[in-house]
């Protein structure tokens, strides 16, 4: 269920729906516009002496009065408490849809005063039945489905996710034109849980607010998106960590290729709690973050698969689907988050580019055919009905680029518009990279384990890469995050390579010399998986101390082997998770 976060003052009017009833005498004929505009006729004058200031209603009512669309009772009285009729919603519904249409709301009564707005309804589709009272108060939910066809749908686009309303039953045969205005930020419920109260009545004061967000855009209601706590387990701390971000499915209602700072922080998110192993539970972390978006886990695999240095050309994933409604078109999400390098045959893999050859990284690529195929096979809707969304972390990143990469090229399963990918820490791929402009890569110009060595051999990414800015404003809030993500640990990382860059081309200055073994029998490719794996707990001072006395007969290897041992936490706090948390929550 979406919560719906909104000023306390204005809970009754954003979350009750209601309807003006102007007087029976009419309401005022509104002065020619262009169609599909609305003006305002006329300046509020503090005329009503039954409202002041300090009601909650009175901006509204005066803003409404101002459109033309209600009047008071009488010249001074408005009639805040008093109900709508049935006549009185199908005439405001008649007359926001002829005005929005033709450019004038304007009518002329016939017989009985609704007579003509009722003949209008049928004849536009704003109401489909003849009601045996339209003297009849009007409950919510006859308001909700008149009022949802006063305007086209194009003119109530979707900016609010919501995943449900606690007092709307599923089969309720109302549900769809609820759902459209609190989607459309008409109405956001009656309470802190969304309730929309069906079987109540309206006041015209209530119905006020209502009046400006159906004839102004600017003036309806975008609530935040759900609130997500998820956990993960910091394999640096040793311990179980809990975290919180944004969600909302209305972060896919703009096209891939526009970045959007909340999905970059929600990725980032899910690559956090898809880290983790059987042993420590956190595989459950990431099923549990998609669950409570309202996502169903179709699969996750390889979290338990064993693997060694030479079967590890694989990654654990977990992929999640969820049905829902943006901009008035059905949709079906398919999530995949990718976990990153975790155990130590992960890194050979991550180092494994091909020994020959200018052919895309084979550890990656191996990895993310696999994985590919998963995917695919689980999508079962139509191209223009479906939403991909794509994340990874480090290892994770390199094969969700190639994946987000080849969803694009052969659009096959979605339009390229509906494919989002985000990566963070993404090492390159590739020699021949391509420029989609819906392939987000954010990393930290400092990240070693992003850098070196693919980029001095030519490699890249696909898409777009971001670097993270290092003005001074924004490193002092990314330590300020990482220290409260971390427990007051302080910011060790590095945010530029040139150094380390240098010594590794002066060491391996291509990539079939990066295999190459030296007199001491270790490469610069086993090098890189000792020392970097370090930081995962698998080796130890001792071992640490066997590599680089391996390296003795090389000068070059050695300056390379000792930078990597004594810059070891740096190098991990420019590439983990929690930096780039905290470098997003500091830019987003």
């Amino acid at each position: 269920m979406v919560k719906l976060y909104v000023d306390k003052r204005h809970f009754i009017i954003m979350l009750c729906f209601s309807l003006i009833a102007s007087s029976l005498t009419g309401i005022m004929a509104l002065p020619s516009a262009a169609s599909g505009s609305f003006v305002k006729q006329r300046v509020y004058n503090g005329s009503f002496t039954d409202i002041a200031e300090s009601d909650w209603f009175y901006r509204d009512v005066k803003a409404a009065y101002e459109w033309g669309i209600i009047d008071g009772r009488s010249s001074d009285r408005f009639d805040p408490d008093g109900m709508l009729t049935i006549a009185e919603v199908i005439k405001v519904a008649a007359s926001i849809h002829k005005y929005y249409h033709t450019g004038s709301g304007a009518f002329t009564p016939v017989g009985e005063w609704y007579t003509v707005y009722a003949d209008y309804a049928l004849g536009n589709n704003i109401i489909d039945i003849e009601y045996d009272d339209y003297n009849k108060p009007a409950k919510r939910h006859q308001a909700a489905v008149i009022l949802s066809r006063a305007l086209p749908p194009e003119a109530l686009q979707t900016i609010n996710t919501v995943t449900g309303i606690p007092d709307i039953e599923a089969g309720a045969a109302y549900r769809d034109e609820v759902y459209l205005l609190y989607g459309a930020g008409i109405l956001v419920g009656s309470d802190d849980r969304g309730s929309f109260m069906p079987e109540t009545n309206i006041r015209r004061s209530e119905i006020s607010a209502l009046i400006n967000r159906l004839c102004d855009p600017e003036k309806r209601i975008s609530v935040p998106g759900n609130n997500i706590t998820y956990n993960y387990y910091d394999y640096m701390m040793s311990r179980n960590k809990q975290l919180a971000f944004e969600y909302g499915d209305m972060y896919f209602a703009k096209p891939s290729n526009i970045l959007n700072g909340k999905l970059a922080k929600a990725s980032m998110a899910l690559c956090t709690a898809a880290l983790g192993d059987t042993a420590t539970g956190s595989n459950r972390n990431i099923i549990q973050a998609y669950e409570d978006m309202g996502y169903t886990v179709l699969t996750q695999q390889n979290y338990d698969t064993e693997q060694t240095d030479d079967n590890s050309d694989f990654a654990a994933y977990t992929i999640a689907s969820k049905r829902t409604t943006i901009n008035n078109k059905n949709y079906t999400i398919y999530g995949i988050a990718l976990r990153g390098s975790l155990e130590l045959a992960e890194w050979y893999s991550n180092f494994d580019i091909g020994e020959s050859g200018d052919g895309p990284h084979a550890g990656f690529t191996n990895a993310a055919d696999g994985i590919y195929s998963a995917l695919t096979s689980r999508i079962t809707g139509a191209k223009d009905d479906t939403i991909i969304w794509i994340t990874g972390h480090s290892r994770g990143a390199s094969i969700s680029n190639i994946i987000g990469a080849r969803l694009n090229q052969n659009a096959e399963y979605a339009q390229r518009k509906n494919i989002f990918t985000y990566t963070f820490g993404c090492p390159a791929v590739t020699k021949t990279p391509y420029a989609y402009d819906n392939i987000f890569n954010f990393n930290n110009p400092g990240d070693i384990i992003a850098y070196i060595p693919f980029t001095l051999w030519g490699y890249g990414i696909n898409g777009i890469e971001i670097r993270l800015p290092t003005d001074d404003d924004t490193l002092s809030k990314v330590k300020s995050n990482f220290s409260g993500i971390k427990g007051g640990m302080i910011y060790l990382g590095r945010f530029e390579t040139d150094g380390f860059a240098d010594l590794v081309t002066a060491w391996c200055p291509t990539k079939e010399s990066f295999y190459t073994s030296e007199k001491g029998g270790i490469s610069p490719y086993n090098l890189f998986v000792s020392i970097i794996s370090l930081g995962n707990g698998d080796s130890n001072v001792i071992e640490t101390a066997a590599i680089l006395y391996r390296h003795k007969y090389s000068r070059e290897g050695m300056r390379v082997a000792l930078y990597l041992a004594e810059n070891l936490i740096p190098i991990y706090h420019s590439h983990i998770y929690d930096t780039y948390l905290a470098w997003l929550e500091a830019v987003y």
